[in-house]
């Protein structure tokens, strides 16, 4: 076997390896992932959105950041869906896979405050039942 037929097939192999363990982080159908929405809004949104962990100096004046986002009363994983996948001006049209969309309304569910509404998800984050008085 040549040298260059082994390099070829070593690199091959390589390629493969990193592509499962790249496709196993984020299979399509798998679970809303609030660490990967998160990884996207840092990467993404940070020219034009205050994100949380993220650094930027670049935010544009009027955009709301992501906590404002996520804690609108009246906030919907639907509606959130619908500007990322029908952007509106000024924001660029990035195009996202349903999974990405998932993982972002993920990492803005983590960031709702429990005193504005229901969870943006059906997850199984426990939320603290609230407590009533009891009764005498």
């Amino acid at each position: 076997m040549s040298k260059t037929r082994l390099v070829i097939g070593v690199a091959g192999f390589a390629m493969a390896i990193l592509s499962t363990a790249a496709g196993a982080q984020n299979k399509p159908g798998s679970q809303p992932d609030a660490e990967r929405g998160a990884l996207l809004a840092q990467r993404l949104c940070t020219g034009c959105h205050l994100v949380a962990g993220a650094q930027s100096s670049d935010v544009t004046v009027g955009v709301p950041s992501f906590n404002a986002i996520a804690n609108k009363p009246s906030q919907t994983k639907d509606a959130i869906a619908g500007v990322l996948i029908r952007p509106h001006a000024p924001m660029p049209n990035i195009q996202l896979s349903s999974q990405e969309i998932g993982d972002i309304i993920a990492y803005l569910d983590q960031l709702r405050r429990e005193d504005v509404g229901q969870p943006l998800l059906n997850t199984k984050k426990q939320r603290p039942k609230p407590k009533y008085p009891k009764q005498s």
